[in-house]
């Protein structure tokens, strides 16, 4: 397994650093922009099989705008995101969609329904796109509690748990569907350092135990600096 950490710099620093062996996530001459304003041009970087991509940087800089473009949030109207050598940009509506069902994402506040208990809360995409009744949902959501150490925590609701714990829950959402890649936004923000280093050394368990290849960001550099000491 490959991990390797990414800085954002100024807008014409663009990113640094890209694994270069089969790679399953290619962006090539991305340029990001709001209107007028260009934020950052000429991002070239790709993500191999079983990697984890940390992407550093400064408040403001980007980051989490370059992961909206990525996963397809954001229009890109300069450069291209390919996975496994395919067009995410050129591809149809329905091709994407189809490539978005590969993804898994945990948003920086976990983005849990606060009037549905975490069993809910992970058995709301199994409910959207398959086909599995009622118990099999139950028994899938308790799996991925499990997985993420929050076994017996399945009728809780967010406000009954820690922020850790809703990290974890949001976590074990984002993996409801067994994506092919996970993406992170800022997964240990407002966590105590303890937490925080609980939760990166979850991030590797799961890679290693599942064979998923993830990319994630840290808000500062110095939080980044960490999580790629601790993904290395």
């Amino acid at each position: 397994m490959r991990s390797e950490s990414t800085a954002l710099g100024d807008s014409n620093s663009g990113i640094l650093s890209s694994a270069k062996v089969s790679p399953e996530i290619e962006v090539r001459d991305l340029e990001m922009s709001y209107g007028s304003y260009v934020v950052m041009r000429d991002i070239n970087f790709t993500v191999a099989k079983g990697q984890v991509l940390v992407i550093m940087g400064g408040s403001g800089c980007g980051k989490s705008t370059l992961l909206k473009y990525m996963i397809g949030l954001k229009e890109v109207t300069h450069g291209d995101v390919l996975y496994k050598g395919e067009s995410f940009v050129k591809a149809s509506q329905e091709e994407r969609e189809e490539v978005q069902r590969t993804f898994g994402v945990l948003y920086q506040a976990g983005a849990l329904w606060s009037s549905r208990t975490l069993a809910e809360n992970i058995g709301l995409p199994l409910e959207e796109y398959t086909k599995l009744s009622a118990k099999e949902i139950r028994e899938l959501a308790s799996l991925k509690l499990s997985l993420v150490g929050l076994k017996g925590f399945e009728d809780f609701y967010p406000s009954e748990i820690s922020g850790g714990m809703r990290k974890r829950a949001g976590l074990a959402r984002a993996m409801a569907l067994d994506p092919e890649i996970l993406f992170f936004d800022e997964p240990s923000a407002g966590l105590d350092p303890i937490s925080s280093r609980r939760l990166d050394e979850l991030i590797l368990q799961l890679r290693d135990s599942l064979g998923r290849h993830f990319s994630g960001r840290g808000d500062e550099t110095h939080a980044g600096s960490r999580r790629s000491k601790g993904i290395g």
